[in-house]
C-alpha cells in the first residue's frame, strides 16, 4: 500500500501493527477532543508522522465539512486517496438523532472513524461496515472501551482498533508513557490532554493557563456536569455549583454567558490526571510530536539494550 503522504519533518520511525494499519510513521494518535482539537492541530500531527482525529462532537454537518476541508487544504492529499484523517463521534449524540454526522464523514471519504461513549456501538459499527460494503470503500473503525467486558464485546464486532481508556484519561503525557504501554502490549497510544497546550489547539489562553495551574490530582474531577460523559475536567465553578445541586436552568444560563466571554472559570476545560505534568504553554504540535517520539524511541532502545545482555 502506497503511503498517503510523507511526514514533512524528520522524525524517527517506530513500527507497530497500528502504524502498518494506518500507514503512518509513529504509533501516536491525536484524540478527537471536543472543543480542543480541529483541522490545524490534526494536520500538524499528521505532518509529523502520526494520525489524528477531528472531533464531530455535538457540532453540525456544516462544521464537520469545514474542518475536514481545512485539513485537506493544509495536507493536500491526492484526490484519488482517502483523506488521511479520522473523525471521532460521541455515540450517545449519534443515538440522539444525529447520524447525519456519521454519514457526512463517510461521504467525505475520511480514513477512519472512532466511536466512544454509547450503549449501542454495534449499530454504528454495522452502519459503517454496510456503507463500506455498498461503496467499496475501506474505513478503519476505532472503538473506545472502559472495561474488560466492554472490550470483549467490542472485539466481537470485528472492529480494527480497540482503545482502552483508563480513569486517568488523559494520562498519557510523555514518550516514556508511550514506550511503557508499547512494551506492555499496546500497538499505539491516543493522546489528548498533552496536545491541547499546542498553539494549534482551540483551547483559549485562559483555558491553557488554568491547566498550567493544576499542580495536583485534586485539580481535576470526573463529572456529568457538561453532558452525558463522565469525563475529566479542570475543577471549576460550574462543577462546584453542579455538585451543590444548583438548578440546571441557572447553570445553563451562566454557562452560555461564560462561553461567550471565554471564562475559563466556568466553561468545560477537558483534562485528565496527566495535566499536572504540563509545564509549557504555546508549544507547537511539531515540537510536542518530536519530543514524544524521541523520548519513546530512547526508552524502547534502552529496554532493548537490557534484554540484549
Amino acid at each position: 500500500m502506497a503511503p498517503n503522504l510523507a511526514p514533512t519533518t524528520t522524525i524517527r520511525e517506530i513500527r507497530t501493527p497500528l502504524t502498518e494499519l494506518l500507514d503512518i510513521q509513529v504509533p501516536i494518535c491525536l484524540a478527537p477532543m471536543s472543543t480542543g482539537g480541529g483541522a490545524d492541530l490534526a494536520a500538524q500531527v499528521t505532518k509529523c508522522g502520526g494520525f489524528a482525529f477531528i472531533p464531530a462532537g455535538d457540532d453540525t454537518v456544516d462544521v464537520l465539512k469545514k474542518e475536514v476541508q481545512a485539513f485537506k487544504d493544509i495536507i493536500n492529499p491526492p484526490p484519488s486517496q482517502q483523506v488521511p484523517v479520522g473523525v471521532g463521534f460521541l455515540a450517545w449524540h449519534l443515538e440522539a438523532g444525529h447520524e447525519d454526522l456519521l454519514a457526512c464523514a463517510l461521504d467525505l471519504n475520511v480514513k477512519a472513524v472512532c466511536f466512544a461513549f454509547g450503549d449501542h456501538m454495534d449499530r454504528w459499527v454495522k452502519f459503517v461496515q454496510g456503507q463500506d460494503h455498498a461503496s467499496g470503500r475501506r474505513t478503519i473503525i476505532f472503538v473506545m472501551v472502559h472495561s474488560a467486558e466492554h472490550a470483549a464485546a467490542v472485539a466481537k464486532l470485528r472492529v480494527d482498533v480497540v482503545i482502552a481508556q483508563g480513569i486517568e484519561a488523559g494520562g498519557i503525557m510523555t514518550g516514556s508513557h508511550i514506550a511503557a504501554l508499547l512494551t506492555a502490549g499496546a500497538h499505539g497510544c491516543l493522546l489528548g490532554t498533552r496536545f491541547v497546550m499546542a498553539r494549534e489547539s482551540y483551547y483559549t489562553p485562559s483555558q491553557r493557563d488554568a491547566m498550567l495551574l493544576a499542580k495536583s490530582n485534586s485539580a481535576t474531577e470526573r463529572t456529568l456536569a457538561f453532558d452525558e460523559m463522565f469525563m475529566g475536567s479542570i475543577f471549576l465553578e460550574t462543577t462546584t455549583e453542579y455538585n451543590a445541586g444548583e438548578p440546571l436552568a441557572e447553570l445553563r444560563a451562566k454557562y452560555r454567558k461564560a462561553a461567550e466571554e471565554g471564562d475559563a472559570d466556568r466553561i468545560a476545560t477537558w483534562a485528565g490526571l496527566g495535566v499536572v505534568l504540563l509545564k509549557e504553554i504555546q508549544e507547537s504540535a511539531e515540537n510536542i510530536m518530536r519530543e514524544l517520539t524521541e523520548e519513546c524511541f530512547a526508552r524502547l532502545k534502552a529496554v532493548g539494550a537490557i534484554v540484549d545482555h
